[in-house]
């Protein structure tokens, strides 16, 4: 069930906001319900980041740094 809510935002950030999700062939409503939803669960950049760090630990740099042309070696 949709209930809807009135918010106070400065008109001239309204019209950028508005403008940038059309050129994004989005709606302000469907952003805007996107980010509660990832508010709600609480997983912000900073947290997804560090959890995929934490997969990606495996990985590690070579001590010293590659060429290009052994960056291209099969």
């Amino acid at each position: 069930m949709s209930r809807d809510l009135a918010i106070s935002i400065e008109a001239k950030l309204l019209a950028e906001a508005t403008s940038k999700a059309a050129s994004e062939h989005q709606t302000l409503d469907r952003l805007m319900q996107r980010w509660l939803a990832e508010y709600v669960e609480g997983r912000n950049q900073v947290e997804q980041y560090r959890e995929l760090m934490g997969r990606l630990d495996y990985v590690r740099a070579p001590e010293q740094r590659l060429t290009r042309d052994e960056l291209n070696e099969c």
